[in-house]
């Protein structure tokens, strides 16, 4: 996994750690990204948000900026 300056160490091991990384991301089509969040926010105590979104192939595995 590949982090930017921009992310402190803390950042980086929050990211990494399993008991916080585990079942927080899923993909989906740009179209249906906020049909999907409003559906789930409004059946789920979790809020759900749009954190990012894919870009162009990267030669590293992840790219976190």
């Amino acid at each position: 996994c590949y982090y930017s300056k921009q992310v402190s160490i803390n950042q980086q091991m929050t990211l990494s750690d399993s008991q916080t990384s585990g079942g927080l991301l899923i993909s989906i089509a740009p179209d249906q990204a906020e049909g999907y969040v409003s559906a789930f926010n409004a059946k789920s105590r979790i809020k759900a948000h749009i954190i990012g979104k894919m870009t162009k192939p990267s030669p590293k595995l992840v790219k976190i900026i």
